[in-house]
């Protein structure tokens, strides 16, 4: 364990009380590591206890369970871990919440493990949690602690496969079985809000849950599945986060800022509602605000590579490129394939004029990512800068030829034409992105997206003047 890292716990623990949730090592579906994310939300909404996310959980328990590196990695205090015996066909769970690093145990529970009496038990440990530790339930979220989200155990089941392949990046195959969870029960609130994450997080990493799929179709089915699932149940932290998500990508700023906020009063330890907080103060402009979230979704999610990178955003956008840099390196060391922190890594030498470094990176992000047209402009906007011309103008050509084919590329195309000279071209490929609602169009004219060719046109002003704010 680096010295690094044992700061980084050392200073995440000053902050108050912190617990991880550990993936129970069994074969029981009914307490992996999908059905423990109720058990990590509603424990996360207690007052005075902040509970690590169950990716950074998740990614800890398939390297290590030694309480001294949980201590140094997680910054964590407490620990509850667990396990399903079987004994004459019938299991039994077993819960522990232990002190780290000693493992001294400051609380336990047994249960026999059934379908019909799984969110009872779920109570039962999120409550004997509590009173082992002292903490009170917050008066604003009884529900979460004693609400059953379904009585159909085939629909849970499906619920519980679904959480667990949102946590394996896999959205397609967790739309699959929120789907089949809501065929099952059409008011299982839980489940709709999990098909909205699911298209959230296929627009994240770029996959295409159905053929044709754009940015327009996709905020549209978030959208639907998270005002779904607070119809039946206005309680659903992920439901509000989702709908806050949703509203980032219609540009719609103040209720997206006001469904995350209110997201984060019901579970005020969900990452992705920090992380999508952060990026929607990054892109009003508020840099220090967006800092402040970005480092809350960090503390929460540690291992997760994708919130470590991105939340060195705002802090290079705010002037601190040595900690953006710092947070990218991080998340590379968690994921050394990690394409997006090699591609702010490029973008931070080219801010830095380190040429020859910057391509090398670039060239990493596009071969990683297959070819993402976004990154190869950004590559080709380096290339530029390096001397490397005619390889960008391929690049340009290419990505123009994509384009026209409905990729989302127009605004990193056109700060590739523009640095190429093509300078009409280039304004009318972001006015392009402004048009498709393209988050990286709210960049343009900051140093993530300077188009400094273009620094006195008034056509281009014009444009950015358009952006909401």
């Amino acid at each position: 364990m680096s010295v690094l890292a044992r700061i980084r716990g050392s200073l995440r623990r000053r902050r108050g009380s912190r617990l991880a949730v550990i993936p129970f090592p069994d074969r029981s579906w009914l307490f992996g590591a999908g059905a423990l994310d109720g058990i990590t939300t509603r424990l996360g909404s207690l007052d005075g206890l902040s509970v690590v996310g169950l990716s950074s959980s998740l990614a800890f328990s398939h390297r290590t369970t030694d309480l001294e590196s949980a201590l140094d990695e997680l910054g964590v205090e407490f620990l509850v871990r667990g396990q399903v015996e079987s004994d004459g066909g019938r299991d039994h769970v077993i819960v522990q919440l232990v002190r780290a690093p000693d493992g001294a145990e400051l609380w336990s529970g047994a249960w026999r493990c059934e379908t019909e009496t799984l969110f009872d038990v779920q109570s039962q440990i999120v409550t004997g949690i509590a009173s082992a530790l002292g903490c009170d339930t917050p008066a604003s979220t009884p529900d979460l602690m004693h609400r059953a989200p379904t009585s159909d155990p085939v629909a849970w089941e499906h619920y519980v496969h679904g959480r667990t392949a949102l946590l394996a990046s896999d959205p397609t195959a967790a739309l699959r079985h929120f789907e089949a969870a809501i065929e099952g029960d059409s008011i299982f609130a839980d489940a709709w809000a999990g098909m909205a994450e699911s298209w959230r997080d296929a627009w994240e990493a770029h996959v295409a849950l159905r053929s044709g799929t754009d940015l327009e179709s996709t905020a549209r089915a978030v959208r639907q599945g998270a005002e779904r699932a607070l119809d039946l149940d206005d309680s659903i932290p992920r439901a509000h986060a989702a709908l806050g998500y949703a509203d980032l990508l219609d540009w719609s700023f103040d209720t997206a800022e006001a469904n995350l906020r209110l997201a984060l009063q019901l579970a005020p330890c969900l990452p992705e509602a920090h992380r999508w907080l952060a990026r929607t103060l990054l892109y009003r402009g508020d840099y220090e605000a967006a800092c402040i979230s970005a480092d809350r979704a960090m503390a929460l999610e540690p291992l997760d590579p994708t919130t470590v990178n991105e939340s060195g955003w705002s802090h290079a956008l705010a002037g601190r490129t040595d900690e953006a840099i710092e947070r990218s390196r991080r998340a590379i060391h968690l994921d050394p394939e990690h394409v997006l922190s090699y591609m702010h890594l490029g973008r931070y030498a080219e801010q830095s004029d380190r040429r020859g470094e910057s391509l090398t990176y670039y060239r990493a992000a596009v071969e990683l990512s297959g070819r993402e047209p976004f990154l190869t402009a950004f590559l080709g906007t380096a290339l530029v800068s390096a001397g490397e011309r005619e390889e960008a103008e391929q690049i340009a050509h290419d990505l123009l030829r994509k384009a026209r084919r409905g990729t989302p590329v127009a605004t990193s195309l056109g700060a590739l034409l523009t640095a190429l000279g093509r300078h009409d071209e280039g304004v009318s490929w972001v006015e392009a992105g402004i048009d498709a609602r393209e988050p990286l169009a709210l960049l343009a004219g900051t140093t993530w997206l300077p188009l400094t060719e273009l620094r006195s046109s008034k056509r281009l002003a014009d444009l950015l003047e358009r952006r909401p704010r």
